[in-house]
């Protein structure tokens, strides 16, 4: 053989073993995204679009190797709860897509959902050699250490979040906590105030601060700061772009419903209200949803939609008290009071120990001037939430309203004693000692107003006018 002939047979062993080597990896790599393919999970009671699409993904990477196909179907088995599915999917694309930092995060956050954080941290590790600037990841990591009590690791991540967003709410209430473990009460107290400065909605803070206090034996601060952060919610999680989409694909009414209800989507109500009529399209019969959507469309200034929502709860559950409340509630503040008085009665016959029901007709009763009906129905109220204070206060102006004043001022008593530093019931006690000529009763009670926030400054200043006039002395 000529050595032109020689050459000529190597480049074409060559060439022939370069497409044989990208034909067994093609091959390889189609068995190797098949291998990370989980068994199907029981998917009965889903909807057949969305089945369909599993399928579509499953069967596009059995065959064809279909590494982004394989990709999706682990974020869509995440989205809707299937996380062992999820999490055999993730292992494969780090295998298959070491590149992205996408992967081990999503997975981390599935393994942080089940405590374990030792392995999630190392994923979080990962994400952030991949892309050290993921604020979110390097969160994730401190909040992590520092459940594991790593401590000096968590606080070093917590300043590095502060150093890229010196405004990071979840970073100042990580270094607030390692303060408070350290027993520094200044410090930790510094850095609560700063976080209630930055997001004064969310309790978190404040439960904080009033521990705080507490330990500093400081009691009216921590009763005010306790009563500063009520009915405000305890945790709001932080933004979160790579995770966030995955309610995108979530084919499950419940986790709609709840991410509904999260303070983020509380604050964006036009998105908490896509999802809720999300959840109505592949749950239309359940009633919880058609309430949570209502009440949201009346907050948020939709009230003919409101009343359709919540009537087509009543119908669904007429056994469900909460969805005649609901209704009662939207109809009497958009001026539908006839309407609201047949939904009550109506409601009442379906549910008659529901003390929302007997509180609105008690209302109802009064704005009619039938007292006698208002007052049985506010006892039938208290006899069944007897240890909540709505009921003694309606009650004593129930009394209040046929003259019987010493009625309604015994009311008020029970108020406060279920209820201390009730603002209605304390300020009117106050005034009837002033009126009553009971100097010392309304000096303690005035010290009551002034050592906690809930009281109205024009209230005191009423009550402080009223005291001087009275006595001819401040209180």
């Amino acid at each position: 053989m000529s050595r032109k002939s020689r050459i000529a047979a190597g480049i074409i062993l060559v060439i022939t073993g370069c497409i044989g080597f990208w034909l067994f990896a093609r091959r390889d790599s189609s068995g190797t995204a098949a291998s990370f393919l989980p068994d199907t999970p029981d998917m009965s009671g889903w909807s057949t679009e969305w089945i369909a699409t599993m399928e579509s993904l499953e069967d596009s990477v059995a065959s064809k190797g279909n590494i982004r196909n394989l990709g999706e179907l682990g974020l869509n088995y995440h989205a809707n709860g299937f996380y062992q599915e999820a999490s055999l999917v993730y292992e494969g694309m780090m295998e298959l897509d070491p590149a992205n930092p996408l992967w081990p995060y999503l997975y981390a956050d599935i393994l942080s959902g089940f405590g374990k954080l030792e392995d999630a941290i190392e994923l979080l590790n990962a994400t952030l050699r991949l892309d050290p600037t993921y604020h979110t990841a390097k969160l994730r990591l401190a909040e992590g250490l520092q459940k594991l009590n790593r401590t000096d690791e968590a606080r070093e991540q917590f300043y590095s979040c502060l150093e890229s967003n010196p405004k990071d709410f979840h970073a100042i209430i990580g270094l607030a906590r390692i303060h408070m473990e350290q027993l520094d009460w200044s410090a930790a107290e510094t850095r609560l105030r700063q976080a209630i400065s930055i997001k004064p909605e969310i309790g978190a803070p404040y439960a904080l601060l009033e521990s705080v206090y507490t330990q500093n034996g400081r009691a009216t601060d921590a009763a005010n700061i306790r009563i500063a952060g009520t009915g405000k919610p305890a945790h709001e999680e932080p933004p979160d772009p790579w995770k966030d989409p995955l309610i995108d694909r979530c084919q499950d009414s419940y986790r709609l419903r709840v991410t509904a209800a999260t303070p983020r989507y509380e604050n964006n109500p036009d998105a908490a209200i896509a999802l809720l009529e999300r959840a109505i399209r592949i749950s239309p019969d359940e009633t919880a949803i058609h309430q949570q959507l209502g009440m949201l469309l009346f907050r948020n200034a939709h009230p003919q939609q409101a009343v359709s929502h919540l009537e087509t709860a009543v119908r669904l559950a007429p056994e469900d008290p909460d969805g005649w409340s609901f209704l009662v509630h939207v109809l009497t503040e958009t001026g539908q009071y006839g309407k609201a008085r047949n939904q009550t009665i109506i409601g009442l016959s379906h549910c008659p120990q529901a003390p929302g029901l007997h509180l609105e007709r008690a209302r109802q009763q009064i704005a009619d001037g039938d007292h006698p009906s208002a007052i049985r129905s506010l006892q039938t109220l208290i006899h069944l939430r007897p240890e909540e204070s709505v009921g003694y206060i309606e009650l004593a102006r129930a009394y209040f309203g046929i003259d019987q004043v010493d009625e309604g001022i015994q009311q008020m008593r029970r108020a406060l004693e279920v209820e201390p530093g009730h603002p209605v019931a304390i300020t009117t006690l106050t005034l009837h000692a002033i009126e009553s000529g009971d100097e010392n009763k309304a000096r303690r009670l005035f010290s009551d107003i002034t050592a906690q926030l809930r009281v109205p400054p024009s209230d005191i200043k009423q009550l402080t006018a009223a005291f001087l006039e009275k006595f001819g002395s401040q209180p």
